[in-house]
């Protein structure tokens, strides 16, 4: 049995083949819009798409005419630039504020009472960080919160009266070193009882350099002691300073600052016809008296004379094996 022959098709042959069934180019009785059909290169192209390109053309043409802004900010995703988030982040802001500032001016929030935080408005609200310190900032601005440092906002009007000036650190060193010597003297403070810098920091408002510094003069005068794990402990009875010994640290000593800057003055210069040895010597001397002088310094002082020490070499040996010292 021979095989059918292949008769190739030209592309009038396809199209002439490839008829449409007309249940399918007659709409049907029920009003039912025929399917659009797509062929060659129109496939490429989504049906959503194909359809708006024919629903409405573009109207540029040219690369010489750009798009207006507006439809450059009709095509840019919202979502990309906040768009509609961020008119509700600044919303749910307006809200907060008007909220907390009425619960101060109604009495819900007292005077001196602590404004909710920053984490805990993020918590409550769920709102980003930069909105909540807005929320902040805001009710800052109107003059019905207070930062307190150390403690954060608090309701009440900005106080105005000036602050006292600051102790000196070292005079709080010494106050709060004076305060805890006389804890241990009376017994408020036992025997063997660990000190920290964090307790230290946190009951005495101090920097933990500050609490160190107190730690140090404790341990100096004698009312505290170190053990092998860099705890700092309060001394025995036995231990502890002479009475009426002070906690200040006195002054350095005169000749412990530092020099001036300024160069000192260089001594006037020899006269012609004397040497610089005669006239710096001692007393006026010549200059075999100053090396007779210097001579005796040396000597009195246990110096050797300058002539230079031979240096001994380590004993050798000999060919028949006899050790020999060469000098």
């Amino acid at each position: 049995m021979m095989p059918p022959e292949r008769t190739e098709l030209t592309p009038d042959a396809w199209s002439q083949q490839a008829t449409i069934p007309p249940e399918i180019a007659t709409p049907a009785a029920s009003g039912s819009q025929p399917l659009p059909v797509r062929t060659g290169r129109d496939l490429r192209v989504p049906l959503s798409r194909a359809n708006e390109s024919e629903a409405s053309p573009p109207t540029r043409t040219s690369r010489a005419d750009p798009p207006s802004r507006a439809d450059r900010n009709e095509a840019r995703s919202p979502a990309r630039t906040g768009g509609p988030h961020g008119a509700v982040i600044a919303l749910r802001r307006r809200e907060i504020i008007d909220n907390l500032a009425g619960q101060i001016a109604s009495g819900e929030l007292e005077e001196g009472a602590r404004v909710t935080s920053v984490r805990r408005l993020m918590d409550a609200y769920s709102i980003p960080a930069s909105a909540a310190r807005s929320v902040q900032r805001e009710l800052r601005d109107r003059r019905i919160i207070r930062l307190v440092p150390g403690l954060g906002y608090v309701v009440g009007a900005p106080d105005r009266t000036p602050k006292p000036p600051r102790i000196p650190v070292q005079d709080q060193i010494t106050q709060i070193a004076t305060s805890l010597a006389e804890k241990i003297a009376s017994g408020q403070i036992g025997t063997h009882q660990p000190a920290t810098l964090r307790g230290l920091m946190i009951e005495h408002t101090i920097s933990r350099e500050a609490a160190s510094a107190v730690l140090s003069r404790l341990r100096s005068r004698g009312w505290a002691y170190d053990t092998p794990y860099q705890t700092t402990r309060a001394a025995p009875r036995h231990k502890w300073p002479s009475p009426g010994t002070s906690l200040t640290n006195p002054p350095p000593p005169t000749d412990h600052l530092p020099n001036s800057r300024r160069p000192k003055a260089r001594p006037p210069p020899a006269p012609r016809g004397t040497s610089r040895a005669k006239s710096t010597s001692f007393g006026g001397s010549s200059n075999a008296d100053a090396a007779d002088h210097e001579g005796n310094q040396l000597a009195r002082s246990g110096y050797e004379s300058a002539k230079p020490r031979e240096r001994c070499r380590p004993p050798t040996s000999n060919r028949k094996g006899q050790m020999r010292s060469v000098i």
